[in-house]
């Protein structure tokens, strides 16, 4: 066996066989666990990884080792049920591509140490024989399930589409090897503060893990940045947790001390109060280490509570944080480049890593702390912020978290907002709700500046209206709402009690769609004679006009279709009583039909259109705290 393992080497099944490694599993590991999902799990990330990018690596993550002089083995540490299911996918793959032959090696490959049946189990497997192993035996299951996925004739239609497959495996998927020093495997206390460190989750690498290999190799101080790096790469759960009894307003106080400290250079400080119960150390022994299963890519670890999810990914911050750090301005095109390629460009290189890493983890403390982030499950989805005051009904507070929800399913990229309102956060100092949204106000406004003055007044469903213009209205009435209570507004007027309530709980979302009230197609039997002479007139000017629509989800506007507006003003109604609002906008064209003996007129729409106009134009209804 090789003895000078490269940790910078990728490794394929391929390489593997060439360098003629050799692995065991020692004793104190458990066995086998995968089950035919996670198996499939695997083989369809490959599968597709095959179909769209059949050039590049698939990474399925990083195997941990201590070098075992005695068997001249690499006894595996983290990452035994990985290297077992390639073990498995070649006894299957070999059918297809002989080469799989000299990574099993005829079981030679790897070794169950002191666990023989396992031993036996492999060795039956790849001479085709099963003897008494039992259905219930999991690496039986796993080669079952790699098996039925090959069979699979809408995957592979023949045996040339799975011959070329299982090469592609065979040469492309890929794991790292890192090799411990012996000391570690006396030492159960140093091995714990390996995996805390280096803990990769047992997940399939992504470029931002390879990228943190790279930004690592041949720096002094790679524990600290490593305790950096593992503390913001997940951006599904807040750096610093808010543990029982403690309360929001302490939470927060928390949260702008870290954010002072970083400031400070004193990153060591903040990382020691931070505690994350799934890679804490503990002095349990070596025998008792219990690995985690490996999870795939879809299946990434998250924080405790589900409901807590962030509005951009880890790589999307990198490169968002790599943009301010090199001060570019980047645009739409540098956001589509590869993170890879970008961290590697020789003209903007990092020089030194410590201030780089130390101003990443100051970033991701401001974006926890001023950035919202998405609560609740499927339709139960809204948004909340760490950052408020202390009273709970503050208006700017609330204000905030709306505007920034706005922003957020209104504005592609999310850099065109996020850049600057993180680089003004760690510029200027920590703002407070009333002045980031002044903020965040005057940079959406710099955004939509070179629009033309009277472009509001041709606002038009055949001038491809941007969807934009109807959030940032539903926002404009939300606030106008909120400010004044809704019952000192005129616009609010035919509003009942639960409509307030409704309005209060309005909720952003991204998927909608844009809908006519009075519908773009109606039967013939339905269309009123106002409507009929409007669109032999103008052309539809009206009925496509801003008056007469409004954006809705996707499967509303589905569920409308052609339905009358009666029929209409029923579903808004339910929406009404379960606080599930899809358009304020909407609803005020509602109350204007049910207030207007005439219904939903040709006049109607034009006189609900200049009211909308007039809220656009005036575009602020915040005032100052008295």
């Amino acid at each position: 066996m090789r003895t000078d393992i490269d940790m910078t080497k990728r490794h394929t099944p391929q390489s593997v066989a060439i360098d003629n490694l050799a692995f065991s599993i020692p004793l104190y590991q458990r066995l086998f666990t995968w089950r035919k999902k996670q198996v499939n799990g695997l083989m369809y990330d490959l599968w597709n990884h095959f179909l769209h990018q059949p050039n590049k690596p698939y990474f399925i993550g990083m195997l941990s080792c201590f070098e075992n002089s005695r068997t001249n083995r690499l006894d595996l540490i983290d990452g035994q049920q990985r290297f077992t299911v390639a073990m498995l996918m070649g006894v299957v793959l070999r059918r297809y591509d002989n080469r799989w032959d000299s990574f099993i090696d005829n079981s030679n490959r790897l070794y169950f140490t002191a666990r023989e049946s396992d031993n036996d189990c492999l060795r039956s497997l790849i001479a085709k024989t099963r003897g008494d192993l039992g259905p219930d035996n999991r690496m039986v299951e796993a080669v079952l399930a790699i098996q039925q996925f090959l069979n699979d004739k809408q995957r592979f239609p023949s045996s040339d589409e799975q011959c070329l497959f299982s090469s592609s495996v065979f040469e492309k998927m890929s794991f790292f090897i890192s090799v411990l020093p012996s000391s570690y495997a006396n030492n159960p206390s140093s091995l714990n503060e390996y995996f805390e460190a280096m803990n990769a989750g047992g997940k399939g690498l992504e470029q931002h893990e390879i990228l943190k290999v790279e930004l690592l190799r041949g720096e002094t101080d790679q524990k600290e940045l490593t305790r950096i790096w593992n503390a913001v790469c997940d951006m599904d759960r807040p750096v610093i947790r808010q543990n029982e009894g403690v309360n929001e307003k302490k939470y927060r106080e928390t949260y702008l001390e870290a954010i002072r400290l970083c400031r400070d250079g004193n990153c060591s400080s903040v990382l020691n109060s931070c505690v994350f119960p799934d890679d804490a150390s503990d002095m349990t022994s070596i025998g008792n280490i219990q690995p985690i299963p490996v999870l795939l890519e879809r299946d990434l670890r998250r924080t405790d509570d589900t409901s807590y999810r962030c509005i951009v990914t880890f790589p999307d911050f990198l490169m968002m944080v790599f943009d301010i750090y090199h001060n570019l301005n980047g645009g739409y095109s540098y956001y589509r480049q590869d993170l890879l390629s970008t961290y590697g460009d020789k003209t903007h290189a990092i020089h030194d890593k410590f201030d780089f890493f130390t101003q990443l983890f100051l970033y991701r403390l401001l974006f926890d702390f001023y950035v919202i982030h998405r609560e609740g499950i499927d339709n139960s989805e809204g948004y909340n912020l760490i950052l408020q005051a202390d009273n709970a009904r503050d208006f700017y507070s609330r204000a905030l978290i709306q505007f920034q929800s706005m922003l957020y399913v209104s504005q592609a990229p999310l850099y065109t907002w996020l850049r600057p309102m993180l680089k003004t956060l760690h510029d200027k100092g920590d703002l407070s709700p009333c002045e980031l949204l002044k903020m965040l106000k005057s940079l959406d406004d710099e955004q939509v500046s070179h629009i033309p003055p009277d472009m509001l007044s041709t606002l038009s469903y055949r001038n491809g209206i941007d969807r934009y213009w109807f959030w940032k209205l539903d926002y404009l009435l939300w606030e106008r709402h909120e400010r004044e209570d809704g019952r000192k507004d005129e616009i609010f007027a035919d509003c009942s009690e639960l409509d307030h309530h409704a309005i209060s709980y309005y909720v952003f979302r991204r998927d909608r769609s844009i809908e006519h009230l009075h519908p773009q197609h109606p039967l013939p039997e339905s269309e009123s004679q106002d409507w009929e002479e409007d669109r032999r007139a103008h052309n539809d000017e009206v009925r496509d006009g801003f008056g007469n629509l409004a954006m809705i989800s996707l499967s509303f506007n589905s569920t409308q279709s052609r339905d009358s507006i009666s029929t209409k003003i029923g579903r808004i109604e339910d929406q009404v009583r379960e606080r599930r609002l899809q358009s304020i906008k909407l609803l005020l064209m509602i109350r204007a039909v049910k207030s207007n003996p005439n219904g939903w007129t040709v006049v109607a729409a034009k006189t609900h259109e200049a009211k909308m106009l007039t809220v656009l134009q005036k575009k602020d209804n915040t005032k100052e705290s008295k």
